[in-house]
């Protein structure tokens, strides 16, 4: 990982993010299909695409995970990500490939924003089935 700087400033309702573990609380009237494992770790955020209407400068950040599921991934992040954005997350010698479906304000320097899943790669498991090949 580069050596990027963390910008998020966690709202006071976030106080105990980094205590909380394990699956997430479903609502009355949520319409999930899988459950939701929360992460705590930074990652590595790089945007594949932007919107041609919003170019950036900054296009490589740390984010923090927050939660993951079998389809999705929620993560903080220090700027606004937009709807049909798509980003590489390294973290954990693992590689997820998103596209930003959410993102809202939680404060200046903190935005929760929801990503579908498009692909997931384990750096170490691709080592060791690599060194299996090559022998």
């Amino acid at each position: 990982m580069k050596s990027l700087e963390l910008k998020i400033k966690l709202p006071p309702e976030l106080k105990n993010f980094f205590s909380e573990t394990g699956y997430t609380d479903s609502t009355l009237f949520e319409s999930r299909k899988n459950g939701r494992l929360r992460i705590r770790a930074a990652g590595e955020l790089v945007l594949s695409k932007n919107l041609p209407a919003l170019p950036r400068k900054e296009t490589e950040f740390l984010v923090l995970i927050k939660d993951v599921s079998q389809r999705g991934i929620c993560l903080l992040a220090h700027k606004q990500l937009f709807p049909e954005e798509s980003f590489s997350l390294n973290f954990n010698s693992r590689i997820i490939e998103a596209r930003i479906v959410r993102c809202r304000r939680l404060n200046e320097k903190c935005f929760e924003c929801g990503a579908e899943i498009t692909s997931f790669r384990n750096l170490e498991a691709d080592a060791d089935a690599n060194e299996e090949w090559t022998g």
